[in-house]
């Protein structure tokens, strides 16, 4: 990225996920290069991807700067689309439940709103955390 060839870029963290998906920051990489090369769709995308594996991220301060702000609401509504298709997908996983339910209220807690939890059949699968 210091040369300003963001589509390289995107081609070598395209490549890094393939070789090591679970490498920590490949995902944000991809995203910022697309963010750079003006591929919205692909950085929002990649930044949910990110988002999902480092729950940190979407409290960031990072989300206050120029273009990263301007993409803020679609990565967080992409995020939100992710976590129900996983809770959806993924119902019987005690475990990725219960961390999806955490990523999720800090999903809230970053748009600065408490939601009720998404619904699987008739009722919720476990409650969000509430302040006290």
């Amino acid at each position: 990225m210091e040369n300003q060839q963001p589509e390289l870029a995107q081609q070598s963290f395209a490549r890094s996920i393939q070789l090591v998906p679970a490498k920590p920051g490949v995902f944000f990489g991809l995203g910022f290069s697309c963010l750079q090369a003006n591929d919205t769709d692909c950085a929002v995308e990649a930044l949910a991807l990110e988002m999902i594996r480092n729950p940190t991220l979407i409290t960031s301060p990072i989300w206050r700067i120029g273009q990263f702000a301007a993409i803020y609401p679609a990565v967080v509504d992409r995020l939100e689309q992710l976590y129900g298709e996983l809770l959806t997908t993924h119902s019987d996983d005690t475990a990725l439940v219960n961390f999806l339910h955490r990523g999720g209220a800090a999903c809230a807690g970053g748009r600065g709103i408490l939601r009720e939890p998404p619904r699987i059949g008739k009722s919720p699968v476990a409650p969000w955390p509430r302040p006290g």
